[in-house]
């Protein structure tokens, strides 16, 4: 929710009106793709992801976490339905550069990458303790 100060109108509007909802934007898409890939990665449920779908583009990521449908409401309030068009039509452009078939070929492709912190921090720590090593040896 919003209010352009200028014209004196709330966003998103709804016949003038507007509302207090649910987070949304772009500070909620990490939470919602890791969402999708962990029920992606441990169930066998439909998804359809949401929170932060602004462009083609970020539908995809919901699509690559394993998501199968995605919502835009926000930003189809703000700009209609119309872009769904050049959506579609900038998704089949993207498969055929990237020589895929269908959406399908894509869907769940990242699920598995997205992990906890204290994951990668296990990573960048065993990566230090080599690069430690590695030193102690060309030091000799």
């Amino acid at each position: 929710m919003g209010v352009d100060i200028e014209r004196e109108m709330l966003f998103p509007p709804v016949f003038g009106y507007t509302t207090y909802g649910g987070l949304s934007g772009p500070g909620v898409k990490p939470i919602g793709l890791k969402a999708v890939s962990s029920i992606y990665n441990n169930t066998k449920l439909t998804i359809s992801g949401i929170g932060g779908i602004s462009n083609w583009t970020n539908a995809v990521e919901y699509i690559m976490c394993g998501a199968t449908s995605v919502q835009v409401v926000t930003d189809t309030i703000m700009h209609g339905f119309n872009q769904i068009k050049e959506w579609t039509s900038s998704m089949a452009d993207y498969l055929k550069r990237h020589n895929y078939a269908s959406l399908d070929d894509i869907r769940g492709k990242l699920a598995g990458k997205i992990k906890e912190y204290s994951y990668l921090e296990n990573l960048i720590s065993e990566r230090d303790s080599i690069d430690d090593e590695l030193r102690k040896i060309r030091e000799v």
